[in-house]
């Protein structure tokens, strides 16, 4: 054997070795959210925009579950939340939905709803409900000339297990009414739903 096949041996061998200490001691390789490190909210999920309470991003449609025991929201972004507790004083239990539980499309997007006797209605900027099938309304958002949820409705539904139980979706968010109307407030605490704008 020569002198250069020598040296190249010892070359490849010793290659060999360094690539074997490397492959034991090089740590394992990071998952992206290892590389991401640990990320928490450093904001809320919604702000005060002077409305009848916190008002988060906007939301394209809401529904409740047949039996009225959960209420869905989708996000303007498509994403579907639920909260197991609708008719809570305080709805913040939301999470993204894995439910099979999609309305029709014509039913998501209803800009009217009926229940015992009563019917409601979205406009561009006001709720509205009749007594009487439809021939009169009367106005239940407007206040000193603006609604006091703000405006863009999209969405109104109301709950199978209580009439009086009212949720409307515009471009301000979910806002609900446990009285037929007569008083509203936000459900978006606890809604991942509001856009970031800037970092």
């Amino acid at each position: 054997m020569c002198r250069h096949s020598t040296g190249l041996l010892r070359t490849v061998a010793l290659a060999a070795l360094c690539s074997c200490l490397y492959a034991q001691t090089a740590p394992p390789p990071q998952t992206d959210a290892a590389r991401l490190g640990s990320w928490r909210a450093v904001g809320g999920t919604s702000i005060a925009e002077g409305l009848a309470g916190p008002a988060g991003g906007a939301a394209a449609d809401v529904w409740f579950s047949p039996g009225g025991d959960r209420l869905f929201v989708r996000t303007a972004s498509g994403r579907v939340f639920e909260t197991a507790d609708p008719a809570s004083d305080e709805v913040t239990g939301w999470r993204l939905s894995t439910s099979a539980i999609l309305p029709t499309r014509a039913a998501a997007a209803a800009r009217t709803a009926q229940a015992a006797g009563r019917l409601y209605r979205v406009g561009s900027s006001d709720v509205f409900t009749s007594e009487d099938d439809g021939f009169s309304w009367v106005g239940l958002t407007a206040l000193n000339g603006r609604s006091v949820l703000g405006g863009g409705f999209t969405s109104i539904a109301v709950s199978t297990a209580n009439p009086l139980e009212v949720v409307v979706a515009n471009s301000f968010g979910v806002w609900r009414s446990a009285d037929g109307g007569t008083s509203w407030r936000g459900v978006n605490d606890g809604l991942p739903n509001l856009p970031v704008r800037k970092l």
